[in-house]
C-alpha cells in the first residue's frame, strides 16, 4: 500500500512540487505579515489627564484638584485601574482600560468627565488638557528647521503655522511639540511715576490694554439680496496701536 502511494506521488511529481511551492509561498507571506517588533509596545491602554494650577502647593493639590477629578473618572466602562500623581502645581491622573477596548472611544468618555471635572474644582485659573494618543514607547523624533537671513522669530512663525499643521497630517504622528526659537510679543513697560502723576493703577491700565484688543460681532444687515457683517475689529496689529487705547474717559468725554 506504502509502495503503491508512493508510486503515485512520483508520478505526479509537478503536482506535488507546486503544492509545495504554494505552501513556502503562504509560509513566507505570513512570516512577513505578522505583527513583531524589536522592541514591542507593552504598555497598557490608558488616557492621560493633566491640571496645571500655577503656585498651588502639592497638598492642596491632591485635595482641591487630583481628588475631584478621579472623583470623576470613576464608573467608565472599561476601565481596570485608576492612578494619580501629585506635584506641586500640576496633577496628573492615569485612566486604564481593558486591551480589547476601543482607544478612541475612551478617550472620548474620558473628555465627557473632564467637562464634569471642571464643575466640581473650586481653584481659578487652572488648565485642564488630555494627553496625546500615544504611549511611552511611542517613537519621538527631533528636527531642526533653518533659514540663512531668518531670524529666529520668522523661524518660529514658520514652523508654528506652516510646518507644524502639515506634519500633524501625517499618518502616524500623535502631536508635534515646538521648542526653541522668539516668539512675537508685545510688552508694555509702565512709568511708577508717570502712573501717580495720572492717578491710576497697574490693574486699570491691564484691564484697559485686554479690552483694547478684542474683536466683536453685530450680526448683519439685510440690503435685498445681499447680507452685510457687522465686525467690531479692535486688535492690536502694531506696536503703535498701543497708544490708541483709552485707560480712563474723562467726564468731558476725553482720554
Amino acid at each position: 500500500m506504502a509502495h503503491a502511494y508512493l508510486a503515485t506521488l512520483i508520478r505526479a511529481r509537478m503536482l506535488v512540487l507546486g503544492g509545495l511551492g504554494l505552501l513556502l509561498a503562504a509560509g513566507i507571506m505570513t512570516v512577513l505579515g505578522l505583527p513583531v517588533e524589536a522592541v514591542p509596545d507593552i504598555s497598557p491602554r490608558q488616557v492621560l489627564v493633566s491640571v496645571v494650577a500655577p503656585g498651588l502647593a502639592t497638598e492642596e493639590v491632591e485635595k482641591l484638584i487630583t481628588f475631584p477629578v478621579e472623583t470623576s473618572m470613576t464608573g467608565i466602562p472599561g476601565m481596570t485601574d485608576l492612578r494619580s500623581v501629585s506635584r506641586g502645581g500640576v496633577s496628573v491622573v492615569y485612566v486604564q482600560f481593558a486591551d480589547d477596548t476601543d482607544i478612541n472611544l475612551d478617550r472620548t468618555r474620558v473628555n465627557e468627565r473632564i467637562q464634569q471635572a471642571r464643575s466640581n474644582i473650586s481653584v481659578p485659573g487652572i488648565t485642564v488638557s488630555m494627553g496625546p494618543l500615544a504611549t511611552g514607547m511611542g517613537e519621538i523624533m527631533q528636527f531642526q528647521i533653518r533659514g540663512a537671513g531668518r531670524s529666529l522669530m520668522e523661524l518660529n512663525r514658520i514652523m508654528n503655522w506652516t510646518v507644524v499643521p502639515q506634519m500633524r497630517l501625517v499618518p502616524g504622528v500623535v502631536d508635534v511639540n515646538v521648542n526653541g526659537g522668539a516668539e512675537e510679543t508685545y510688552e508694555v513697560t509702565l512709568d511708577p511715576a508717570r502712573l501717580i502723576g495720572s492717578n491710576l493703577s497697574v490693574g486699570e491700565v491691564y484691564r484697559a490694554v485686554d479690552a483694547g484688543n478684542a474683536a466683536s460681532g453685530g450680526g448683519w444687515i439685510t440690503h435685498h439680496a445681499e447680507q452685510q457683517s457687522v465686525v467690531g475689529r479692535g486688535l492690536v496689529g502694531r506696536l503703535a496701536d498701543f497708544g490708541h487705547i483709552a485707560v480712563r474717559t474723562n467726564p468731558d468725554g476725553s482720554a
